[in-house]
């Protein structure tokens, strides 16, 4: 009795978490005060680079900010990385290629694109581009996903591109956006989480609140898709750092690599980009 009327007595206890909120200070007083903490620890290093054009420039750690405090350029010709010659779409799947010849240990690669059709676009690309060991796609059940993704509710939603998805998951891609019905998003992620799929193109559904084995995110559009004429709106910071958090899940893989694709300035709306120099 004594310890129930103790428990009646305690309040209880909220704690919210966010790697990307802003204004926190102002959150955590219209809690009444609530108590704040903040860290810049991370389970998994979560390494962050810029690719522009054939070539990537890992940006520094602020351990090597410190060591490197007379290199005022961020994009260091000292790091650089040149990739082999071709496009942002070639680029994008020498990336992942790289992930995918570690094997499944340790993550496999979401590519966030724009629009859904840009993700469509972009996994039958790479599934026709990356190689898969003709062994592993048995063995790690590609064809028994692509047969049971072929095999969903033909009534349950109206997706003319299942058999194209089924086709590309065959070779250990997929794509992830809103217009696949609950049990093809369930089929894409349970494979991804068992290492059976290895890429994934998706839009921003995944990148906040899903916890997926992946080891290297690539942001092959960091921009809001605008039709023509309009230009496209570049991401927030924020938003960029909810994508390249994916990367690197504690628990789930055992690095994390985010590498984010300039795009053309002439295809964003920006000051800078058109000239104004004026960024902001």
């Amino acid at each position: 009795a004594a310890a129930a009327a103790a428990a009646a007595k305690r309040t209880p206890q909220i704690i919210g978490m966010s790697a990307t909120l802003p204004n926190v200070d102002g959150l955590a007083k219209w809690l009444d005060d609530a108590a704040l903490y903040v860290t810049d620890y991370r389970p998994v290093a979560l390494r962050l680079s810029i690719k522009l054009g054939s070539d990537v420039y890992p940006l520094p750690s602020r351990e090597e900010e410190v060591e490197d405090g007379e290199d005022d350029d961020v994009l260091s010709e000292r790091r650089k990385v040149s990739l082999k010659d071709g496009d942002d779409a070639s680029h994008v799947a020498q990336l992942a290629q790289e992930t995918m010849d570690r094997g499944a240990v340790g993550g496999g690669v979401i590519v966030f694109c724009s629009a859904k059709f840009q993700c469509e676009v972009m996994a039958r690309m790479l599934s026709k581009k990356l190689r898969v060991d003709a062994d592993a796609r048995a063995s790690d059940g590609l064809d028994r996903i692509s047969a049971s993704l072929r095999n969903v509710n033909p009534n349950a939603t109206d997706t003319a591109n299942r058999p194209a998805l089924a086709t590309t998951v065959a070779n250990g891609v997929a794509w992830h956006h809103a217009a696949l019905h609950a049990e093809e998003k369930r089929l894409v992620e349970d494979g991804f989480r068992s290492g059976a799929i290895r890429v994934i193109c998706c839009t921003s559904t995944m990148a906040a609140g899903v916890n997926l084995p992946a080891s290297r995110v690539i942001i092959a559009h960091p921009y809001i898709y605008r039709q023509k004429p309009a230009r496209h709106a570049l991401l927030s910071s924020r938003d960029l750092k909810q994508a390249a958090g994916r990367a690197g899940r504690a628990g789930l893989a055992d690095r994390g690599e985010a590498f984010v694709v300039v795009p053309e300035p002439s295809e964003i709306d920006c000051d800078f980009a058109a000239g104004g120099g004026g960024g902001g």
